[in-house]
Parts: C-alpha cells; structure tokens; sequence
C-alpha cells in the first residue's frame, strides 16, 4: 500500500496517528467526542481518516484486483442488501439520515481499526526494531482487540456467543482489508450488520433472519476478496500481472511486508456502532 519515499510514509503514518488519537477522544469522550447523526454516534476520527484514504489512494477503498473473479456477485448482493437493510431500519427505529449515520460510523470504524491503527503500531514498532512481518501482524491483532474492546461492544456481551461473534468479525473484517485491501467490502458488510441489528431491536427483523443474512454475507465476501491460499494461488498463476498490496514501513535497507500473506487477528456478530 505505501510502497513510497521516506517523506511520503512519514505523511502517511503521522496522519495515522492523528486517526488513533481521534478514535481516543471520541471513545474516552463518548457523547461528547462524536458527531451526532440523529440518534447515531459517529466518532470524530472520520475526518482525520478520510485524510488518510486520500493520502494512501483510492486502491485502499476499493482494493486491488480480486482473487476470485467474482466482485460482481458480492457488489450486486451486498448493496442490494444494504439498501434492504435501510429501508427495514426505517420502518422501525430509525430515519433515513441515521441510516446514513449508521454507515458513516461503519466506515469510521474500518479507516480506525483496519487501516489507521494496525499501520501507526505497525510503525511504531518497527521504529524500536521489530521486524516489518511481526510488526504487521501484532499492528492488526492489537487494532482488532481495542475493536472488540470499544465500550459499545463490551455492553453487548451478556454471553459468550456474543463474545465469539465479535471475535469472529474482527478476524474476517482485517482478513478481508489485509489480502484485498479493500475497506468497502468490509464497510457495506459492516454496515448492514448495523442496521439489521438495530431492526432486530425494533422488532422489525427476525433473530434467526437477520442472522442468516449476515452469515451468507460474511460468507460471499471472504469467499471473494479472502479466499483459501490454493484458490488464490491458482487465481495468481492465471493473473500474474495483478499489482501488489503493501505496506512499506521499512527504512531503506528493511523488508518489506506484503499484508496478502499476513494472517490477521481481529473479527462476525451482530457487529453494533458503539455508543460513544
């Protein structure tokens, strides 16, 4: 992803921990630190995050070529989802502006804890010397727990099920950032998950159906954009021309770590923007 000069990178990570820093005051400020869509908390840490998409390109949004050949299929589905989704939202607790807020707030939540966090540890910790590929992982494990961690999350986890739906999606959510770079497939996803829930609350959406749908879209998007290493290396030798997609810490003479081949730690619930 920042396979740039020195100055570039140092851009690219400094605007990245304005993003964490943000993310700090919106969560320790809670009400107070967001901006407010409706009833929907979105954190602060949106802005500075929108700086950073723009700082590091638009291939971070929507990924690198796909492994499968199917982007279509998930695209088609998943907005048509989306759009389901909003409209089910309207019916009951919400209004389409916090349908919107609810988005937002999804996509605040990728830009923080699949993009942002995981590059500033990542940095900081190959600044004290540990090696690019650990750096990388531990970026990504320690971003996807403080996700797991956020107070709005934690209010849920009345039962260990909960727990492990949490997990779960943080770990398919980076999966899917890190070996396709895409942050929009894990956003509509992330997104839709959010409405749904909050129907389900409304006693708009049944259990049992919201959680099929979230199940099959988890699904169709690891099936896409993070499938198994053998269907990805078969992809590989029919496309050998498919750009890379890394991120370069290193000074000069370091490694570089290429995130496709990364296994990431963070997670599939009833995935619920945290109230701040």
């Amino acid at each position: 992803m920042l396979d740039r000069p020195d100055d570039d990178r140092r851009l690219v990570v400094g605007i990245a921990a304005i993003v964490v820093l943000a993310e700090i005051a919106s969560v320790a400020l809670r009400g107070t630190g967001s901006i407010w869509v409706g009833r929907i908390p979105v954190s602060l840490a949106v802005l500075p995050g929108l700086v950073l998409l723009a700082a590091v390109g638009p291939r971070r949004l929507l990924g690198h070529k796909d492994w499968s050949g199917h982007p279509v299929v998930f695209w088609v589905v998943s907005l048509g989802v989306l759009v389901a989704a909003a409209i089910l939202f309207t019916q009951g607790p919400g209004q389409w502006r916090e349908a919107g807020g609810l988005f937002a707030a999804a996509l605040a939540e990728e830009l923080v804890y699949r993009l942002a966090a995981p590059v500033f540890i990542a940095a900081l910790l190959v600044r004290v010397g540990v090696r690019v590929r650990l750096a990388s992982i531990t970026g990504f494990v320690a971003a996807g727990v403080w996700w797991i961690l956020l107070p709005g999350h934690v209010d849920q986890m009345h039962r260990p099920m909960v727990v492990a739906a949490f997990v779960a999606a943080a770990v398919l959510f980076a999966l899917v950032v890190i070996r396709s770079g895409s942050l929009l497939a894990a956003t509509v996803v992330h997104a839709t998950m959010n409405l749904l829930t909050f129907a389900q609350w409304g006693g708009i959406v049944d259990p049992a159906a919201r959680q099929l749908v979230v199940a099959i879209l988890l699904g169709l998007m690891v099936f896409v954009f993070a499938p198994p290493r053998r269907r990805r290396r078969r992809h590989e030798r029919a496309e050998p021309d498919r750009p890379d997609d890394v991120i370069d810490l290193r000074d000069r003479d370091d490694e570089v770590v290429d995130l496709r081949d990364e296994a990431a730690a963070s997670e599939a619930p009833d995935t619920v923007t945290p109230q701040r």
